[in-house]
């Protein structure tokens, strides 16, 4: 297990760059804790629900399980894809696992999980919106989600163009990114964030409810 963290560590940085990674941090962290144990002795196969079809091949690989892998406080695998990719590749490093999912879902083998979170999105699904843009021949092709960010609410100002638009009544530092890019329409993260004097987590959260408030507009 201490193996697979490496390299699942590895992957998220070879994937994604350093401010891509602290935009995704909340995601990241929140994947499940892993503990690994020995099967309890007061533990039984009964204590779970089988799945019908499958119930003597699931208590005879029970019966021969000697340790178990639990993941505590799963996060919910609809919105985080860091997670459903840790499952997969986690999985990849067993011929067969028996999987409790907790509550009174049956249990089920390896290849009937991965079947189940085929249905879910990974990591890959966060960067193809990267790629597409990258594709495209711009004089200035953005690369960071901050980027993509920016190039939306510039975007909304230029659909606002000419129309009253008052920002009173929102937080100061939306204000303020406000102000800065109706003033200058071509800026990038760098310029915004120094003439904001923001650090770049409140420039993240600011640009993304002023880009929300612009399109209600």
């Amino acid at each position: 297990m201490e193996a697979f963290k490496e390299e699942f560590d590895h992957l998220l940085n070879d994937s994604f760059t350093e401010f891509e990674l602290e935009h995704f941090e909340k995601q990241i962290d929140s994947i499940a804790a892993v503990y690994v144990q020995p099967v309890l002795e007061e533990l039984s196969f009964d204590d779970f629900y089988a799945d019908p079809v499958f119930e003597n091949d699931q208590r005879m690989f029970f019966e021969r399980c000697k340790s178990t892998i639990v993941l505590e406080n799963l996060p919910y695998l609809e919105s985080n894809s860091f997670q459903v990719s840790y499952l997969k590749m986690l999985l990849t490093k067993f011929d067969d696992v028996l999987i409790d999912r907790g509550g009174v879902s049956e249990l089920c083998f390896k290849d009937q999980f991965l079947k189940d979170l085929s249905g879910f999105k990974t990591i890959d699904s966060l960067l193809k919106p990267i790629e597409k843009v990258i594709e495209v021949k711009t004089p200035s092709k953005p690369v960071d989600p901050i980027d993509f960010l920016i190039m939306d609410v510039y975007r909304e100002l230029n659909r606002l163009k000419g129309a009253p638009v008052n920002p009173e009544g929102l937080p100061p530092k939306i204000i303020k990114i406000f102000a800065v890019m109706e003033a200058e329409p071509k800026l990038g993260a760098d310029a915004l964030l120094r003439k904001t004097s923001l650090n770049p987590k409140d420039l993240d959260d600011g640009l993304e409810r002023l880009k929300f408030w612009l399109r209600k507009l």
